[in-house]
């Protein structure tokens, strides 16, 4: 309950009970006084009576003494007057009914008055010779009774409301500004560091506000100075300090995971780029001549790199380049050297220098899951070798088995592969994702695989590059999305946890997918709770501006939002911040052997301790030794995932 709402009841209740209480005093003070009126009316008569009838009685004039009990009777004032004799016998009895007029009947009967006697002696000299007893009508005192309670009542209900209106107008003015410190309040949980531009009037609420004002912006600072640090520390240890690219060492650490998370890895190629004769150039032009060329190869690379999904752009010496390129098709290897040489050809002319001539070698290799990350480096630096023994700029790439695709032909790949999502030859894959301390299951993540007629599995190498070729991620997504409600609605076991899947950002920035989405979860909104959407750190990236609409609209529905492999960029960060990201996945390249790596858990580290400073929880991706889930434990990363926590079943 709202507490404007809490304190309005409660000065409600107590109001009504300070009226009801007020009321009561009154009507019972009311009724004593008029009780004793009546006693002591009563009382009086008698005595007065008694007195003049002493004459009457001593006569034993009976005519006279009952014109004179007459006279006092018929006042009206009296409800019984007896006049008795010492036998006890009655000499005059005059009564009238306890009839009450202009007082309702309700009144009387639920305030009834009492109607006290008074008596008094007639005597002769010392010796009594009769006894009068007199008791009041109480219809005056009803009369009287009603009158005074009556103006009681509409006098207190008067005041009372007038009152208890002013108190909650007053209550809710000093209590509005109470709405703003919640907004404020949510917008820091939101990751809007505002202030408050009006201050309440009140003390208290003026005191809390003032603070409220102090730490959203020191918590906007905190997190960005942790972004940064998180970031130094990344660029220390993986960037390239001339050109600001991925260091040798992180581009291998990259490889290296990939080739081990067939998950990942859909193909592609790795490009080795050699500028030859660099060192010539650096020794006669000198350090800021060489850093200017290599910052001008650094362009033109990243424009070429930044049209390839799924690319990584590294300096990894002094004189090379490297280029992982997951989303080139191996048949395409020979356009892509090209086109590398294309980039770099005006740059080396503009740089030319007869004394010291610069030429571009390129090497290629495709990247085959059979294979680790040495042979594919090794395979592109022997075809880099080749192509320097060329003449000019010139490519080379290996001599690796063709790809199934080439047999078939990338028309009957695609033909085959819609076939099969229009079919709805759809599997689904389940990995557990555990709690690093008690091993409780967080969420089970699905995923997809498309299977052939015969019912096996499509080679992910395959279908994927394919159906993003072709267009049909959403129907892939529609179609995923479709098989995890369905199972959610089953008996299955996996069903009682949430469940997460890998949706594309392409798919997630189209409205009408949204829309779609909305429509399945309107019959199943218990459902949506237990539903989160991953994308990754790269389609994050590569959909920035559309997802940074699209996301807050998903949440709305109530799904959750995941990112995995995660902490490679700045950018991603300061996304996290301004979006409600569930959870984030911390790329497997940083997880690997971490327990051997001090950077790595410096970096993590930072990740956490934003991630948490968020509300954002924190899972680590491919966890495959207990070495490396003991300092998972002492990092308080919340989750795991990998072959050690589970396999995909």
């Amino acid at each position: 309950m709202k507490l404007s709402r809490f304190l309005a009841l409660i000065t409600t209740v107590l109001w009504v009970l300070v009226f009801i209480g007020t009321l009561a005093i009154i009507i019972t003070n009311t009724k004593q006084y008029l009780t004793d009126q009546m006693k002591s009316h009563s009382q009086d008569s008698a005595t007065f009576l008694g007195l003049s009838l002493t004459a009457s009685v001593q006569a034993k004039d009976d005519v006279l003494m009952s014109r004179m009990v007459d006279a006092v009777f018929d006042s009206g004032y009296y409800r019984q007057i007896i006049v008795r004799g010492v036998d006890g016998a009655v000499l005059v009895d005059r009564t009238q009914g306890d009839e009450v007029k202009d007082v309702p009947d309700w009144f009387v009967a639920t305030l009834p008055l009492d109607t006290p006697e008074g008596q008094a002696f007639v005597t002769d000299g010392w010796q009594q010779v009769a006894t009068i007893n007199i008791a009041s009508h109480p219809g005056h005192a009803y009369r009287e009774f009603w009158r005074v309670t009556t103006q009681a009542f509409w006098l207190m209900l008067t005041i009372s409301l007038f009152s208890l209106a002013f108190m909650l107008l007053t209550l809710r003015f000093a209590l509005a500004p109470l709405q703003d410190m919640v907004a404020l309040a949510n917008d820091i949980a939101q990751r809007r560091f505002n202030t408050l531009k009006k201050m309440p009037w009140a003390i208290e609420l003026r005191q809390v506000a003032q603070a409220m004002n102090s730490m959203s912006p020191r918590i906007g600072q905190m997190l960005e100075e942790q972004s940064e640090l998180a970031e130094n520390l990344r660029k220390k240890a993986y960037e390239d300090e001339v050109t600001g690219l991925q260091n040798r060492r992180n581009f291998v650490e990259r490889l290296s995971h990939l080739a081990r998370a067939p998950e990942e890895l859909s193909g592609g190629v790795i490009a080795l780029i050699h500028i030859n004769g660099f060192s010539e150039y650096n020794t006669k032009q000198g350090r800021k001549a060489a850093d200017a060329l290599l910052t001008a190869c650094t362009r033109s690379l990243h424009k070429v790199s930044a049209q390839q999904e799924g690319s990584l752009l590294a300096r990894t010496s002094g004189s090379e380049f490297a280029i992982l390129a997951e989303g080139v098709d191996p048949a395409e290897a020979d356009a892509f050297g090209q086109t590398i040489i294309n980039a770099l050809t005006p740059v080396m002319a503009e740089y030319f220098d007869e004394a010291s001539p610069l030429r571009v070698s390129v090497g290629l290799a495709r990247l085959d899951k059979k294979q680790n990350a040495g042979a594919w480096l090794s395979a592109a630096d022997s075809a880099m070798r080749v192509a320097q023994n060329k003449d000019g700029h010139a490519w080379h790439s290996d001599s690796g088995e063709a790809r199934e695709t080439i047999a078939r032909g990338e028309d009957q790949w695609r033909d085959l592969i819609a076939d099969a999502l229009n079919r709805g030859n759809i599997l689904l894959h389940f990995q557990p994702v555990k709690a690093v301390a008690g091993g409780a299951i967080i969420h089970y993540e699905a995923l997809a695989r498309v299977t052939n007629t015969d019912g096996s599995l499509m080679p992910a190498r395959l279908f994927l590059p394919t159906i993003k070729k072709s267009g049909l991620t959403e129907l892939l997504d529609k179609q995923t999305v479709a098989k995890v409600l369905a199972l959610q609605k089953s008996n299955d076991p996996r069903a009682q946890h949430p469940i997460a899947i890998n949706l594309s950002a392409a798919s997630m920035s189209n409205p009408s997918f949204i829309e779609w989405l909305r429509e399945q979860f309107a019959a199943s909104p218990r459902l949506a709770a237990n539903f989160s959407i991953e994308l990754s750190e790269q389609d994050l990236l590569a959909h920035a501006d559309a997802l940074e609409t699209a996301l807050p609209q998903i949440t709305a529905i109530g799904l959750k939002i995941g990112i995995d492999r995660f902490g490679h960029t700045a950018e991603a960060l300061k996304i996290m911040r301004r979006l409600q990201i569930a959870y984030i996945k911390i790329d497997g390249s940083y997880i690997r052997q971490i327990h051997e790596n001090k950077d790595n858990q410096f970096i993590v580290q930072a990740l956490v301790g934003i991630a948490h400073g968020l509300g954002t929880k924190v899972i680590a991706e491919y966890v495959e030794a207990a070495e490396e889930v003991r300092v998972l434990e002492e990092m308080n990363i919340d989750g795991a995932q990998g072959y050690l926590i589970g396999k995909p079943e």
